[in-house]
């Protein structure tokens, strides 16, 4: 799976696409430099992007998770929830 953020949090290279229901409070704006493309931009809150049966990602032996945050936060003594596995 492969998501770029270009303007929808589709799976561009398999088929974890989420529902357009399993996207909230997402934006999508500029990226750290223009080369970067376009990056998905949670609200801090409310904001999720839930991938339907994305448990599948680990059932193919050895797989990598890697991905780009940053977080913004005037109170930096609050924690930011970045990914999840239900």
């Amino acid at each position: 799976a492969h998501w770029t953020f270009e303007d929808n949090a589709n799976d561009v290279i398999g088929s974890f696409d989420p529902p357009a229901s399993g996207i909230v409070g997402i934006s999508y704006g500029a990226s750290h430099n223009a080369n970067a493309g376009k990056a998905a931009e949670f609200n801090g809150t409310t904001s999720i992007i839930e991938i339907p049966n994305g448990d599948q990602l680990m059932n193919n032996g050895n797989w990598t998770l890697s991905f780009w945050v940053k977080a913004v936060s005037t109170n930096k003594t609050n924690g930011h929830f970045v990914m999840g596995l239900g």
